[in-house]
């Protein structure tokens, strides 16, 4: 195919293009027209150092008519729109009206716009407080019958907050979604959200960690005829007992191995004793194994002095 030949074709062909996108577009603008509503969600920015303290309009409703295939397609989309208030910022100046025709909200060529709601935005700014505040859980249900809470604790136990003045002096602490507690057992955690006291807050973390300890109540292990250590300032006369049985739960019973140099019950007598006293009992045991209970759980010591 000569040259002439070929720049001829590729006329033709550009020609029948804008012809055929013409015809497409005239169809378009006289296909069935169609009226609908579309939703804008905002977002407000505050200047540095500044939040905002009332709680304006979060959405616009705009009201569109137009060709159907183009109000679906808008209407579809998922828009947000940001109310930049660091454009329109003045020192001293708390309170701002903002038309909202001024965003920047645009439609298509042949869409028209016939409502807008609301047509004015209303934003009140208040100088911000960045706080430490304590993460209080939130827990429901109980653990298993045959088992208990040995311990449970929040990670990290305090958080950052960020506010308006008014609102952050009198959040006392920030509370975590609910922790369901059927089902829960062994040593493990799990990660749970943090409840926002008020929109206009922002935390610095939008979760914490759970940790939990849930036991068994019933031994797999009874541990015999355990020494007692004393540990005292003064001189020792009489004790009633020296050796006591550990009700103890392992986590591998089959391959639990122990010396006694492992396992430690302590009666730590008080140094203003006198006399005969009780003295309450505590164990240290190595990992992998968890007390139950002591028996007895106190000793009756008789030291020097009345």
């Amino acid at each position: 195919m000569s040259l002439d030949a070929k720049k001829k074709r590729k006329h033709i062909l550009k020609g029948f293009s804008v012809f055929f996108a013409f015809f497409l577009w005239l169809y378009v603008l006289s296909s069935a027209q169609t009226k609908g509503e579309k939703i804008v969600k905002l977002v407000y920015k505050a200047p540095p150092g500044y939040s905002v303290k009332n709680q304006p309009v979060g959405e616009i409703t705009y009201a569109i008519s137009g060709p159907r295939v183009f109000v679906r397609s808008i209407m579809s989309d998922d828009e947000k729109l940001t109310v930049d208030l660091q454009k329109i910022f003045k020192k001293n100046k708390t309170r701002y009206e903002i038309n909202v025709a001024e965003l920047g909200m645009t439609f298509p060529f042949g869409v028209e716009l016939t409502r807008v709601q609301p047509s004015r935005l209303i934003v009140k700014l208040e100088k911000s407080l960045i706080k430490e505040i304590p993460v209080k859980k939130m827990l429901i249900g109980e653990v298993p019958s045959d088992h208990k809470m040995v311990g449970s604790s929040i990670e990290p136990k305090k958080i950052l907050v960020e506010g308006p003045i008014s609102l952050v002096r009198k959040i006392k602490f920030v509370e975590t979604g609910p922790i369901e507690l059927n089902g829960l057992t062994g040593d493990s955690s799990l990660k749970v959200p943090l409840l926002r006291p008020d929109e206009r807050i922002m935390l610095e973390d939008e979760f914490v960690e759970f940790k939990y300890t849930i036991h068994p109540t019933r031994a797999n292990m009874i541990l015999k005829k355990i020494p007692v250590k004393f540990l005292s300032s003064k001189l020792i006369k009489h004790v009633d007992r020296r050796n006591v049985n550990l009700m103890v739960l392992a986590d591998n019973k089959e391959k639990f191995k122990y010396g006694t140099e492992d396992i430690n019950v302590i009666a730590e007598v008080p140094d203003k004793a006198k006399g005969r006293v009780e003295v309450a009992l505590k164990a240290k045991l190595p990992e992998g194994l968890h007390l139950l209970e002591i028996q007895p759980n106190s000793i009756f010591v008789e030291v020097e002095g009345k």
